[in-house]
């Protein structure tokens, strides 16, 4: 990323100081105040949008009509980030598409034929607002701009008519606190200009002026309470206007101090207000789960969400999904079982570079963590499955794993009274069927989860000895190291915050051998033949699921096909810029092909702020003790838990 020093120093001025008006009392007061503010920020945008559009058709290959566009660019920005928490709550999708989203191509969900969008909004036109040779770009600038007009206006004309309610407002800034902390300050959203910390600072203040609207009602039941939240919001902003260099901010201070601590206290407004929440007006669940007070715990997520799975019989599902785990009985050769391949000595992968098949020999793909792997919109590396239950079907069937089917199951688990007795307590309307057995597995890879490692404690304040190293090399992996702009924290895997609703994938030209002298790129397509015609897009060609480094202490070989050995080899394939930083020509690479110049002493710092996400689910660390149960023929009573 090309760094700038533009911070548009005026508007910041301005802003700040209209930041902390003196708040109204009434709750409709401050309703109103709120709507007034959003409707004059919108027109606000408005203008700068015109005045940005104005800069690109007046653009010349002069060093002044550069400056002078760009400083268009940052303004309009920065007039979006006030925005920003309402016009995303509203209509995340929405916004996505049109006005900030990711500038990679996209194919159209929902549709009956493949159909790839083209990005489009302010974080394309930051890369080309700040290209090296803007002018060349003049042409797709004036178009973008007018497209992003277009697109802006039509929303705004919606949006000024919705009706805010005080549960609107207290839910949109704890989302955006979530935003700014994993979104904002990691550069996601300004990949040429890189005015992040700018960006930040505004969308702090202009999303607490809301708050501000709220304090005396808040003082007036909670004094406590109002004064630690207003110094907790002072104090943030201050940090954020007094460290505005993007390399060397502390992400980590910022929000272990301020971020993460107004996330839970927010919450405690939004009680003691005693306003509705989501679940109070019967909405439906979402992937983040309102009621929890921190954004480094497994209480962000609603898992329910994810599995889909309901409380029914939980405990009774999930010890018989524990044994089907570990029994081989599923596999026709009676030597595999989901244990094979999931090991939880090893953070439940395998220890191979690619996976073992029924019969002992390599299968194409690496076995990722299930640690966490609930949360998730899309399963497997190739993103195959929507569902999280129906992941077995494929494994059931794929002549390289179970190489079975479930007519063949079904009829071996009832030869075994132990196995009915389990089933008929677990499932006393289904009994054994698939589902059954489905349903089980899903219910306890669902409890294989873990958010509280070392360095989440740290950043939730908790007494705990953490090094300069990782604490360094956190404020690198979300900052100049770029790892946090696709593992995205606090999963530090590719669902996308705030909301945590979609599963991202990557293309970064992963080679086939660890030969650095004859890079070849992997033949494996990925995402593109996974068999769903909306993803066979080239876009998505060698497209694989970015999973979670959490644990990866623990999961080595690396990458999908395993190619990596140890975190040293797969830091310097991404500090080299992946497979174009390589010296491949792959024009649908997302990782960012330029080198990330990281020092030795970074990449270190960063491996050692990974290793300190280990967090094996209680009990897990050790081989598991199953005992397996028996057949009343004899011949099924002859396997072993993890054969391989």
């Amino acid at each position: 990323m090309k760094k700038v020093a533009i911070i548009v120093p005026a508007i910041l001025f301005f802003l700040i100081a209209v930041a902390w008006q003196p708040s109204p009392v009434d709750p409709r007061s401050a309703l109103d105040q709120v709507q007034k503010d959003y409707l004059r920020n919108m027109e606000y945008l408005s203008q700068d949008i015109q005045t940005y559009y104005d800069a690109a058709t007046s653009l010349t290959d002069d060093a002044a009509a550069i400056a002078t566009l760009q400083q268009a660019h940052l303004k309009a920005r920065l007039s979006y980030k006030q925005i920003e928490y309402l016009i995303e709550y509203f209509d995340a999708a929405g916004a996505k598409q049109v006005l900030n989203g990711a500038p990679l191509p996209k194919t159209e969900p929902k549709v009956a034929e493949l159909r790839v969008i083209e990005p489009k909004g302010l974080q394309v036109l930051d890369e080309l607002a700040f290209d090296d040779a803007p002018f060349g770009k003049k042409d797709e600038l004036i178009y973008l701009i007018k497209q992003l007009q277009s697109n802006y206006e039509a929303m705004r004309a919606y949006q000024g008519k919705i009706k805010i309610t005080h549960r609107h407002i207290i839910e949109a800034i704890r989302q955006e606190i979530i935003r700014i902390s994993f979104l904002g300050l990691t550069g996601f959203d300004t990949p040429g200009s890189v005015n992040a910390l700018p960006e930040a600072l505004i969308a702090w203040h202009s999303t607490f002026r809301a708050y501000n609207y709220y304090d005396p009602m808040v003082h007036a039941a909670d004094p406590k309470l109002s004064g630690t939240v207003k110094q907790l919001i002072k104090d943030g902003a201050n940090y954020l206007a007094s460290n505005p260099d993007f390399d060397t901010f502390d992400r980590a201070t910022f929000i272990k101090d301020y971020a993460n601590p107004l996330y839970g206290l927010l919450l405690d407004v939004h009680h003691t207000l005693q306003i509705e929440t989501a679940a109070e007006a019967g909405l439906q669940p979402t992937a983040v789960d309102y009621e929890g007070r921190s954004m480094f715990s497994e209480s962000l997520f609603n898992k329910d969400y994810f599995s889909g799975l309901t409380d029914e019989y939980a405990a009774e599902r999930r010890e018989l999904g524990r044994t089907l785990f570990y029994d081989p009985i599923l596999s026709e050769s009676l030597k595999l079982s989901c244990g094979s391949c999931h090991d939880p000595q090893r953070a439940f992968t395998d220890g191979q570079r690619t996976s073992l098949s029924h019969a002992g020999m390599p299968t194409r793909r690496n076995a990722p963590t299930l640690i966490n792997a609930v949360y998730a919109e899309k399963y497997f590396l190739d993103l195959r499955e929507e569902r999280f239950e129906t992941q077995m079907n494929h494994v059931v069937s794929d002549h390289n794993e179970f190489n079975s089917d479930f007519i063949e199951i079904i009829d071996k688990l009832a030869q075994s009274e132990e196995y009915m007795a389990m089933i008929n307590a677990a499932y006393p309307t289904y009994g054994l069927s698939q589902h059954a057995v489905t349903n089980a597995i899903s219910h306890y890879v669902a409890s294989l989860t873990g958010m509280d490692s070392p360095f989440d404690q740290y950043l939730n304040g908790e007494e705990v000895a953490m090094s300069e190293s990782a604490i360094n090399g956190f404020n690198i992996f979300m900052g100049k190291g770029a790892c946090g702009t696709c593992h995205f924290a606090p999963s530090y895997s590719g669902i996308v915050p705030p909301l945590y609703m979609e599963s991202e994938s990557e293309v970064l030209g992963v080679p086939a051998t660890p030969d650095t002298a004859d890079f070849v790129l992997d033949p494996d397509l990925g995402r593109q033949a996974n068999a769903k015609p909306l993803d066979e897009a080239d876009i998505y060609a060698h497209s694989f699921k970015t999973v979670t480094v959490r644990n990866i202490e623990h999961t080595a070989p690396y990458m999908h096909n395993g190619v990596y050995a140890t975190l040293e080899e797969v830091m310097d394939f991404y500090n080299k810029g992946g497979g174009i930083g390589h010296g491949l020509e792959l024009d649908n690479q997302t990782l960012l092909g330029d080198p990330l110049n990281l020092t030795a002493t970074e990449i270190a710092d960063v491996i050692s702020f990974m290793k300190e996400l280990n967090d094996l689910p209680s009990g897990l660390a050790e081989h598991p003790q199953v005992e397996l149960p028996t057949f009343s023929d004899p011949a099924l009573n002859n396997r072993q838990i993890n054969n391989y």
